[in-house]
């Protein structure tokens, strides 16, 4: 794989990926899949010395960890992945946390958390002025505002799952209804929710209404 610098394009799903520190010469690597890689013949100090060569490819768009069910932690040098368009981690079953660096990669657009059953959800982008949609996990923030949150961002989404949660920095039921949740029939699974005791904005019940799910749900 050394002489192929010029790569741009490697998929590596159900590959064992032994001995990959030859990610370090694929410079101008822009989409890496390696979901299901990170298994058989790798202990956790050899993942994390992976995932280290992974954070050396700077022109990386789009990175697929999904479905490593050893995978526990990611380390800070995700957050050089400057131009990192995607990051999925579906189903990481032991994947317990996300580095704060995450938070800093601006390009970020789309973050696949579903099936992180340990994953703690406090680690997840929390900067209300990101840009990153966590699909299928979507946090509300309210805006600076008087009359919007960044829930309008899920308008031309259409996910599988999806996971609202926040929803009391939804600003009115008027807003909730422009994303048109009813229309997303591609949608199998649905959850709402709301942070007991936190200051609203608008009425539960209203904004509910204008949440209304596809009726193929």
């Amino acid at each position: 794989m050394s002489g192929l610098t010029e790569l741009q394009y490697l998929n590596l799903s159900w590959v064992p990926c032994v001995g990959l520190q030859v990610l370090l010469n694929l410079t101008k690597l822009r989409y890496l899949n390696l979901e299901g890689s990170l298994g058989d013949g790798l202990d956790e100090d050899e993942i994390g010395s992976l995932l280290e060569c992974v954070g050396s490819l700077s022109n990386l768009e789009y990175l697929n960890l999904g479905r490593n069910d050893d995978l526990r932690t990611i380390p800070e040098s995700i957050g050089n992945l400057r131009k990192l368009n995607t990051l999925d981690l579906s189903y990481c079953k032991k994947l317990q946390m996300l580095p704060a660096s995450v938070s800093a990669i601006n390009t970020l657009k789309f973050l696949h958390v579903y099936g992180c059953r340990k994953l703690d959800k406090s680690t997840l982008p929390q900067n209300k002025n990101s840009t990153t949609v966590l699909l299928p996990h979507f946090v509300v923030h309210a805006g600076d505002g008087e009359s919007s949150s960044n829930i309008s961002e899920l308008e031309d989404k259409h996910p599988t799952f999806l996971e609202i949660s926040r929803l009391e920095n939804a600003k009115s039921a008027e807003e909730a209804k422009r994303i048109k949740l009813v229309e997303k029939q591609s949608i199998e699974k649905l959850e709402l929710a709301w942070t007991r005791d936190a200051m609203r904005f608008a009425d539960d019940r209203e904004v509910l209404s204008g949440l209304v799910p596809p009726d193929t749900l």
